[in-house]
């Protein structure tokens, strides 16, 4: 069960516990079976307003809880987005991918950020062009076709494509530091 969930029961239960108590005390107020406005208070108090506020402080609890899981989560399919696109493309510039996921690029960066930090990435960031590198770009930079002789571009995760004749060349896998 959700976070989520258990907070808007608890929100409801609260509701219904001091609408149930209020109901309690407003028909014995007009069955004449309360003796003035004493006990009315006391009971609303303890056993009408205590027992929701409780309920209401709980489900906030929760409330808040599942708004902090629900960012964890985008976060997460943020940086697994990004992950993704950077190294099927092996290069990919930051405000495309903010564009594409429709986020800032100063999102984009700081979710990169994440992701060297959990060392899923391998890489460089040329910031003068904006450009994030998979670190097979940077193995294949200035090698030539073996077909033709002609230059070569990374087109996806461990894979080079000749621009000229369009020989695939797959890269080995990089060795982990």
């Amino acid at each position: 069960m959700s976070f989520r969930t258990i907070a808007i029961a608890l929100l409801l239960v609260g509701l219904v516990w001091l609408g149930g108590m209020a109901a309690f005390v407003f028909t014995g107020l007009t069955g004449g079976q309360l003796q003035g406005p004493g006990p009315v208070i006391l009971g609303l108090v303890f056993f009408g307003l205590i027992p929701a506020l409780f309920f209401w402080t709980v489900g906030a609890v929760f409330w808040r809880q599942s708004n902090i899981e629900r960012r964890r989560r985008r976060d997460v399919r943020l940086q697994e987005n990004i992950l993704q696109r950077v190294m099927t493309r092996g290069r990919c510039k930051f405000e495309e991918l903010a564009q594409e996921l429709g986020v800032t690029p100063q999102v984009v960066e700081e979710a990169l950020y994440a992701v060297v930090g959990m060392k899923l990435f391998t890489g460089y960031v040329n910031w003068s062009g904006r450009e994030i590198i998979a670190l097979e770009a940077e193995q294949i930079s200035g090698d030539k076709c073996p077909n033709c002789g002609g230059a070569i571009e990374l087109a996806g995760k461990g894979m080079a494509r000749c621009q000229y004749c369009g020989t695939q060349v797959f890269l080995p896998q990089a060795n982990e530091s």
